[in-house]
């Protein structure tokens, strides 16, 4: 990701978080979703999980791009 589409830290940590729990991608998009007001994908969160970075087409169509 770039700095203008970067995820904010609170959501990347507690999306690194729910990872490290074990739980799954929809539980996680929920979550965040309610707590931070966001939308995640789950690409995003694959990517994550497997310590990829972020695909250009996911980059494309970020949706914490200007978030902030």
């Amino acid at each position: 990701m770039t700095q203008t589409d970067r995820m904010p830290l609170e959501v990347e940590s507690s999306v690194r978080r729910y990872l490290s729990y074990g739980w799954g991608n929809s539980i996680i998009v929920s979550l965040v979703r309610r707590r931070f007001g966001a939308r995640i994908s789950s690409r995003c969160i694959d990517s994550m999980r497997k310590g990829l970075p972020c695909t250009p087409k996911c980059r494309e169509n970020c949706v914490f791009r200007n978030w902030e």
